[in-house]
Parts: structure tokens; C-alpha cells; sequence
């Protein structure tokens, strides 16, 4: 696995949890596909995702943390989004990461998660081919 999936945590989700907000598995594993499209990394960074403040992934200890919430779209209108942790630590310098960004809608984490990376863990942004995405 890549250094990015290898860092990936993520709870069961709403998939099998009656407490959780999203879906969290498919989610993880989708948004950091598509975030190393766009960046490359080159240290380890642990994302973790929980689909409600139960917070069963930990998302408090991880590098970059992801709960599970309601937001609004840009038209006004409900959908699953996260509160976006940033800066958690375990082991003898341990620190609670503290909330980056809140309620940011689903659809909406992968450039705010590239932009994360690139300023705060020193990931560098991929060259695009003439016609990609």
C-alpha cells in the first residue's frame, strides 16, 4: 500500500453502525485515491475517520482526523460532511489534535485535505497531463 493507505484508519461507518453520521470506509478509501492523484508524499501521515463523535477511529490522535457529521452544500441543502481535525500526536509528546475546519461537506475534502498536505506535511503537488482532471 501506499504511505497515505497505509496511515488510514476509518470505523465501520453507517454501513453497520446505527451511531454513525456517514459512511466511512468507501469514503476513506475514495477520498485518498483521490488526493494522491493530486499530491505525492513522501512521509507517513495517519489519517483517521469516525462517523460520529463516538469517535471509535480516534480521530483526535491522528495526523489528519475526520468526524462524521451533517453539513449544508452550496446551495443550502444537507449532506453527509466531517469536522476536520488537524495536529494529533500519540506517545510521550502526545497532544489532541484540534478542529481545523467544521462541518466541511464530503464532496468538498479532497482539496482541502491536498492543501493540508502540501502546507502542513510537505506534500508536493503532482505535475497534470494536457487533458486530465
Amino acid at each position: 500500500p501506499s504511505i497515505l493507505m497505509r496511515g488510514l484508519v476509518a470505523c465501520t461507518g453507517n454501513q453497520f453502525c446505527g451511531q454513525a453520521i456517514i459512511e466511512t470506509k468507501a469514503r476513506a478509501l475514495k477520498v485518498t485515491e483521490e488526493v494522491e492523484r493530486h499530491v505525492a508524499v513522501t512521509r507517513p501521515v495517519r489519517m483517521h475517520w469516525t462517523g460520529c463523535p463516538n469517535t471509535c477511529a480516534q480521530v483526535q490522535v491522528a495526523d489528519i482526523g475526520f468526524m462524521g457529521c451533517m453539513a449544508r452544500d452550496e446551495n443550502g441543502k444537507p449532506c453527509e460532511g466531517a469536522d476536520v481535525f488537524l495536529g494529533g500526536r500519540i506517545g510521550s509528546d502526545s497532544h489532541l489534535g484540534d478542529v481545523y475546519k467544521k462541518s466541511v461537506p464530503c464532496k468538498d475534502l479532497v482539496p482541502l485535505v491536498v492543501d493540508i498536505l502540501v502546507k502542513h506535511f510537505g506534500a508536493v503537488p503532482r505535475e497534470r497531463e494536457e487533458g486530465e482532471d
